[in-house]
Formats: C-alpha cells, structure tokens, sequence
C-alpha cells in the first residue's frame, strides 16, 4: 500500500481517499471492514468542502482591497496636485521636500496592505503637524481611503488566518486518515491471507512525488499565505 503523498493537494487526497473506502463498500465480502475508514474519509470530506467557500470570501475581500487601495492612490495623487498648484505649478520645493520627498510612485506603488498606509500616515501625520489650511483640508481626504485600507486589509488577513487554521486542521486530518488506511490494509490481508497481496487492490496508486507547494483552497497555490493582490492565502 502506497502512503498518501506529503506533497498531495487536499483535493488530490479527498479523490484517492474516497476512490479507496468506495472500492471495499463496493464489495460486500469486505464491506463491514469500511465503517471505521469512511468516518475518517467523511471527516476529511467535511474540512475539503469548506475550502472553495472560504477561497471565495478571499477573493471578494481581495477584490475590495484592490478598490480601496486605488481609491488612496487617487487621493495621494490628488494631493500631489494640488501640492504642484501651491508650488506655482512646479514639481520640486519646500512642499515636495516635506511631504513627498520620494516622490509620488514611493508612496503609490508601495505594498498595499502595511507599507503604504504607513507612509500615507507619516504624510497626515506632518501635515497636522504643519497645522493650517493645507491641513484642514487633506488630513481628511488622506486619512478616510488610508484608514479603508487598513480595515479592508484586516478583513482579508483573517480570512487567511483562517486558511491557516484550516491548512493545519487538513494535515491532521491525513495523518489520522493514514492511520486508518494502515488498520485497514492489515484487515484486509488477513481477510484474504491466501493472498494478501489482493488487498492492495482496494487502494489508490497514488503519482510519484513532485517538487512543488502544496496547493490551498481549491487549488491555489498554498492554503495560507499571500501577501499581495491577486495573491490568494498560501
């Protein structure tokens, strides 16, 4: 009997597993051995099906961060404007030097989730530092899309936190499924102990061990992790 692979995704694994428990069910001279493997097998079953609803609120949640981070984006922008209107339509000066020293991309194109929103912080923070009209006016505009960035960025971390969880909980599950796939294979060969090596028909042949991550909820590419848009939980 093959061992499932470390390497094999959940769906891989729910396909063999189930492919397995139906063969012994199928055949009713070893059919009452199955009862303990299809607890194990439905358990598994119960912790897959919750893979694609959970890739899916990612992928919502992703989506609305995309919107929210471009929504910042066009307020730095709008500010860098009218920084250029205060500066007698010039790119460079006190203004710039302040509150963009590194120029527009260095705040635009940062990581969404964690850079950015501290770099649009420092720029609220030295304006209400500044004081005056210019404050009055943008730290508002600036701080409203950069504090909906952070929560939406909060929304999707836990999301992937629960991913993690449930990557955590999939792998205990396969250790027990093992388990049970090993009580199982010794049932069957002493069953049929003229011929033990009939027993290695009921299970599944799995592919040879490939190098690549494992994949996560409904085969993305890791079921926790993902730090960027368009990146789901690895």
């Amino acid at each position: 009997m093959q061992r499932i692979p470390e390497d094999a995704t959940p769906t891989e694994v729910r396909d063999g597993i189930v492919s397995e428990v139906e063969r012994v069910e199928a055949d009713e001279r070893v059919a009452s051995l199955a009862p303990p493997y299809r607890k194990k097998v439905d358990e598994f079953q119960a912790l897959h099906a919750q893979i694609d609803p959970l890739l899916l609120r990612w992928i919502r949640e992703d989506a609305r961060l995309v919107v929210r981070d471009a929504v910042q984006d066009d307020a730095v922008k709008a500010f860098r404007l009218h920084l250029v209107k205060e500066s007698g339509n010039k790119q460079t000066g006190p203004l710039f030097d302040r509150f963009l020293p590194e120029g527009l991309r260095d705040v635009t194109e940062a990581e969404m989730t964690i850079v950015e929103p501290a770099k649009v912080k420092h720029i609220i923070d030295k304006l209400t530092a500044a004081g005056g009209d210019l404050a009055a006016e943008w730290v508002p505009k600036l701080t409203a899309p950069r504090d909906a960035v952070v929560a939406q960025a909060g929304v999707r971390h836990g999301i992937e936190l629960e991913a993690k969880n449930l990557d955590v909980r999939l792998d205990a599950k396969v250790i027990e499924l093992q388990e049970a796939r090993v009580e199982l294979h010794a049932l069957l060969r002493v069953y049929f102990k003229d011929a033990p090596e009939r027993a290695e028909a009921y299970f599944f042949q799995w592919q040879k061990p490939r190098r690549r991550r494992r994949a996560g909820p409904a085969g993305t590419p890791g079921v926790g992790g993902g730090d960027g848009a368009g990146s789901p939980p690895a």
